[in-house]
């Protein structure tokens, strides 16, 4: 008979081994108790990881809320900058109407500077060629 074999006795299985029946069981005891420690390390480990990983998922939520936040003041931000170009676009054209205002009203002084300069050139010079004929 095969020791092997489905046929095969339980008693003649005992027969073959050499430790006995109560260090068998001894011997199954410890490596179940192993066993369960290690499925209990491995239990805490898992929940170690699903409570990172719930962390995780918190922080991420947290960060696209973060990140919207930041898009509506950036939105807020950009109308500001925009209204603020255009009230400085608007200044400027103010500006440059006012100094080509003044720059008529001085050019028109010096003209009329220059318009009594020559009068006076000419009546001069009238002057002095009546008093010469």
């Amino acid at each position: 008979m095969d020791l092997f074999s489905r046929e095969t006795n339980s008693s003649l299985l005992f027969a073959y081994c050499p430790l006995s029946y109560s260090d068998m069981i001894c011997s199954h005891l410890f490596w179940i108790s192993r066993w369960k420690a290690k499925c209990k390390k491995l239990e805490r480990d898992a929940e170690k990881h699903r409570k990172i990983s719930e962390r995780s998922e918190q922080r991420c939520v947290e960060l696209e809320q973060d990140i919207d936040a930041i898009k509506e003041q950036r939105s807020t931000i950009i109308q500001q900058f925009e209204q603020l170009k255009k009230q400085f676009t608007d200044i400027l054209v103010c500006l440059q109407f006012r100094l080509f205002t003044i720059n008529v009203v001085e050019s028109s002084r010096r003209f009329t500077c220059c318009l009594q300069r020559l009068r006076r050139r000419n009546l001069c010079e009238l002057l002095v060629f009546v008093e010469i004929a």
